[in-house]
C-alpha cells in the first residue's frame, strides 16, 4: 500500500489538502491543487521540481543552466511541472 502524496492541514477548521516542498532551506506547506501554468490563478505560485520549490523565473533559469537550452524551451518544459500556491492562514485581527 503506497502512502498518499498529500496531508490534511492541521489548523483547526481548515480542510485544505497540502503537500510539502523545500524553499530556501525550509519545508513549506503548499496547496495540493495544481494551478494552470502561466495563468492568472497561478499568480504567486511556485513550481515544484523534485521536492524543491522555485518561482517560475528561478525554474526557467534552473532549466536553462542545467540543460543548456534557450528560454523559450525552458518555459515549455516548465509547463509540464506542477504549480502550487503556498498554504497560509490569515492572522485574525482583535
Amino acid at each position: 500500500m503506497s502512502r498518499r502524496p498529500w496531508s490534511w492541514c492541521r489548523e483547526t477548521d481548515c480542510d485544505t489538502k497540502i503537500i510539502f516542498a523545500t524553499r530556501d532551506g525550509r519545508r513549506l506547506p503548499y496547496e495540493y491543487a495544481d494551478r494552470e501554468p502561466f495563468s492568472v490563478e497561478a499568480t504567486g505560485a511556485h513550481v515544484l521540481v523534485s521536492g524543491q520549490a522555485f518561482t517560475p523565473r528561478e525554474a526557467i533559469e534552473h532549466f536553462r543552466v542545467r540543460f543548456a537550452i534557450p528560454e523559450d524551451k525552458a518555459r515549455d518544459l516548465l509547463e509540464g511541472y506542477p504549480w502550487h500556491r503556498v498554504h497560509a492562514h490569515q492572522e485574525e485581527s482583535p
